[in-house]
């Protein structure tokens, strides 16, 4: 089996995936880490994190050092300066989409939709993906909301977590009709 197939196909076509206008992607890199711990240790974002522990720097940088070994995509969406990372981590069992809106200007404003649109379009469209899969703690009501509106549904739950999972064709039917 070819390893991290999945992961070089994503990288490989990141020319096709589209960015919200006024904003352009680049992968994770070390440039980056000091925006990354920043938004990581963010209290209104920490809260949420399956690590909710404080990210320090050295961690981040030993995390890029060993970054090719992951089967992991991390993309930096930035305006002027870096607003969030979005991954698709897992890719050759559940792939399961992340996403962290560092910067607090840009949260609530639809961006954050906006993205996950343009990614799962890449994803199921371009890369022609089945499934896709989001992990959010329990008592992030909010989120499972609006993941369940995508038409994610409840794959399984581990601990004070939930799975969801959301097929290609729920999407097509409930994103791209709408």
């Amino acid at each position: 089996m070819n390893r991290f197939k999945t992961k070089k196909e994503f990288i490989n076509g990141l020319a096709d995936l589209e960015a919200p206008k006024g904003f352009s992607w680049d992968l994770i890199g070390e440039k980056y880490a000091p925006d990354i711990v920043r938004w990581r240790n963010d209290p209104e974002i920490l809260s949420f994190m399956e690590m909710d522990n404080k990210l320090k720097l050295e961690e981040q940088l030993r995390f890029l050092e060993n970054y090719d070994s992951f089967d992991r995509v991390d993309l930096i969406l930035s305006a002027k300066k870096p607003v969030g990372v979005f991954n698709i981590k897992n890719f050759e069992s559940h792939p399961e989409y992340g996403a962290i809106m560092g910067e607090a200007d840009y949260r609530g404003k639809g961006l954050g939709s906006q993205v996950k649109l343009l990614i799962f379009k890449y994803w199921f469209i371009t890369l022609n993906k089945e499934e896709i899969f989001v992990k959010n703690k329990l008592s992030n009501n909010k989120v499972i909301k609006s993941n369940e509106g995508w038409g994610f549904e409840k794959y399984r739950e581990e601990g004070n977590y939930i799975m969801l999972r959301l097929k290609k064709q729920d999407f097509l039917d409930k994103k791209l009709q709408s």
